[in-house]
């Protein structure tokens, strides 16, 4: 008489019975459910995209997040052209290549980037520079030209109005240098000392006004002891 494969009609321990595939497998030909891999994608078999998803584009929502708006991947947005970046926002460096301004710094009101503040325009033909040449060699007679003509400009009108105070200053006082010399002529101690005197005072009339036109042509505001107040005071309104 036979005997059964298995005593008792029971397979070893851990065995599968006959027919059966070994504990853990899925039967042959069919995908594991739930195995270390993960579950498969749903809609489809393994090797084969899922339903309604084209074959070769990647799935939405994938595991690199969703593709960029406006354009598949590897495209750029929609209205971008290929080989541009998009414009720097809010705070974002300048584009390489190009020279960022210094943190806290920025130009003078009213003039060009990368021109000093007198450089600014005028409203008359002249330039900053013709204009306050001539408002400094013509004494106050240019002066008042160029603050009839010049309406715009600060500095020129600055420099102009300090001009034209000065030239007074120094007309009023030549005058009365010019009667005391014609008083003390017969004196001769007391006229000599007039005479030096007035001739120093034009020395230093001429030097100051040379001092002071290089000073607007490099686009400074110099002013004049006591006379620099007034011209920055009446400057913005004499004459507009």
């Amino acid at each position: 008489m036979s005997q059964p494969p298995y005593p008792q009609g029971q397979p070893p321990y851990g065995q599968p019975p006959q027919g059966q595939p070994p504990y853990g497998q899925p039967p042959y030909g069919q995908p594991p459910q739930g195995g270390p891999y993960g579950p498969p994608p749903q809609g489809g078999q393994y090797g084969q995209p899922p339903q309604g998803q084209p074959y070769g584009q990647p799935p939405q929502g994938g595991p690199f997040g969703p593709p960029p708006q406006g354009g598949a991947f590897g495209q750029p947005p929609q209205g971008q052209p290929y080989g541009q970046q998009p414009p720097p926002g809010y705070g974002a460096p300048p584009p390489y290549g190009q020279p960022q301004q210094p943190y806290g710094q920025q130009p003078p009101y009213g003039a060009p980037y990368g021109q000093p503040y007198g450089a600014q325009q005028t409203s008359s033909s002249l330039t900053p520079t013709a204009a306050i040449v001539i408002a400094y060699i013509f004494s106050f007679i240019g002066a008042l030209i160029v603050l009839a003509m010049e309406k715009q400009n600060s500095l020129v009108r600055f420099h102009a109005m300090q001009a034209f105070i000065f030239g007074l200053v120094n007309l009023v006082v030549r005058i009365i240098l010019g009667i005391l010399l014609a008083i003390t002529f017969f004196t001769s101690g007391i006229w000599w000392i007039f005479n030096t005197l007035s001739w120093l005072l034009w020395l230093a009339y001429i030097g100051v006004t040379i001092w002071m036109i290089v000073e607007g042509i490099n686009g400074r505001r110099t002013k004049i002891p006591v006379v620099g107040d007034y011209a920055e005071k009446y400057a913005p309104t004499f004459m507009r």
